[in-house]
């Protein structure tokens, strides 16, 4: 018995993963996150404890919500999606300022971001009706 609630389970946690892969959003989400791992390997180990961490958070944050807002139907998520991808510029573009990275990453980072705030922007657009009830 126990092993037939374990594979409904586990058959319901792979569907709900085969759906989310289905989704734009999320797809570039990841490769978004991957990209910002790789990025956060290039800062000193002193700014890693303290502005590494912060945005890591936030992109495991948004992570979060992508999945709630999938999940629950929730649109109105898109809008903390879109504030947290705009902290994770400047916070980005602090550690350019501060020369921890280079131009080519910066300008990367930035490009990325910019295309998930603009598939944001065509969820809000879609689902803008059910935003404002």
């Amino acid at each position: 018995m126990a092993n037939s609630i374990w594979l409904v389970i586990t058959m319901n946690i792979k569907y709900y993963l085969f759906m989310l892969d289905d989704l734009l959003i999320y797809k570039k989400y990841n490769d978004f996150i991957y990209y910002g791992y790789i990025l956060l390997e290039k800062i000193p180990k002193y700014e890693k404890t303290s502005i590494g961490i912060d945005i890591r958070k936030i992109m495991i944050l948004n992570l979060e919500l992508i999945i709630k807002m999938y999940k629950l139907k929730d649109y109105r998520l898109l809008i903390d999606i879109d504030t947290n991808l705009l902290i994770l510029q400047n916070l980005v573009r602090v550690l350019y300022k501060k020369k921890y990275i280079n131009l080519k990453n910066y300008k990367a980072f930035s490009n990325k971001s910019i295309e998930l705030s603009k598939i944001v922007g065509g969820y809000y657009k879609k689902y803008k009706y059910k935003i404002n009830k």
